[in-house]
Parts: C-alpha cells; structure tokens; sequence
C-alpha cells in the first residue's frame, strides 16, 4: 500500500510539473491515435478530464456530432455509476477540480468501448488509480468490454504493485 502512495505522489508531482502547452499538445496526439477506433464502437464511456489529465472533450464532442452514445461514470452513493452525456449537459466542479455532470441522467444500457482515466500505467496494462477504487469497481463490471487508458509519457511506469481487486486495461493510448 505504501509503495503505491509514493507513486501517486510522484506521478501527480511529474503531472504537476507539465505546462498546459504541453498538455494540450499531448491530448492532441492522444485524440488522434483515437479518431480510427470511432466507427468501431457505438456506445463510448468517456472521462471528464480534470486539469492534469489528457483533454479530450474535443473528442467527446465529435463522438456525439456522429451519433456515438456517450456516457460519464461518476461517483453517486461511493460507487461509479454511468450517466448519460449529451450537448445539454451542464457541466459543474467539485472542490478537487473534478468535473460531474449536473442532473445527471442514469444509463443503463451496454457500453462498448472505456477510456479509462488513471495516475500511471505500465505497458502491460496495470493501472493505477486516484485510490479510492471506483474505477476498479466499475471496470469489474464491464469485464467484455474494451478498456483503453488515455496517459501521458510522464505516467508510464515499469511495474505497479497490484491487489485482488485492482483492474488491468486491454490498451493504452500515448500522448
């Protein structure tokens, strides 16, 4: 447990230390190495990127404008559930800069495709999150499905420690 809190730390110290030009420039990469996977699924379960995570509503935005399905897993009663995203969302942050989605409405249809938000990764698909295990809750279920990690160069690690419950991704996507 400790050795993966000193990686969180300094993960979020190399995250800190990245200028928004480089952010931007990273996410562009990152947007498109993700443009040939947009026919391939129908329904896309996204991230709303917090400031040091890859910005991708670009993204999200093309998504809808070609009729993709599009939902945001976000913590209601200490657990992911997946809520509808559309051009009429509003958009509000909380106190640690994570966006959530305004009057959210529940999805409960099948997804195809998570781009999966994370602290660092390692090229073989371990993951390593914010800690408090929502995403490995929620990859759980949703075991069938593709999971793509969206990170930055400063976030591939060489190995994570894992527990029982810790889940991996299928892939990873390099800005």
């Amino acid at each position: 447990m400790q050795a993966k809190q000193e990686m969180r730390t300094y993960v979020k110290a190399k995250l800190t230390e990245m200028k928004s030009q480089q952010i931007l420039h990273s996410s562009e990469k990152i947007i498109q190495q993700l443009m040939p996977m947009i026919d391939q699924y129908q329904v896309w379960s996204v991230f709303l990127p917090m400031k040091s995570e890859p910005q991708i509503q670009q993204f999200i935005d093309l998504l809808l404008a070609r009729g993709k399905t599009v939902i945001v897993p976000q913590v209601d009663v200490n657990i992911l559930e997946p809520f509808l995203y559309t051009t009429d969302v509003k958009i509000r942050r909380w106190k640690l800069g994570e966006p959530t989605i305004q009057d959210p409405i529940p999805y409960l249809g099948a997804v195809d495709i998570i781009l999966v938000p994370g602290l660092a990764f390692t090229a073989d698909g371990k993951r390593l999150g914010r800690g408090y295990g929502y995403y490995d809750t929620f990859l759980a279920q949703h075991t069938k499905v593709k999971k793509i990690w969206l990170c930055f160069t400063c976030q591939l690690v060489d190995d994570i420690p894992m527990s029982e419950h810790d889940m991996s991704v299928d892939g990873i996507v390099l800005g």
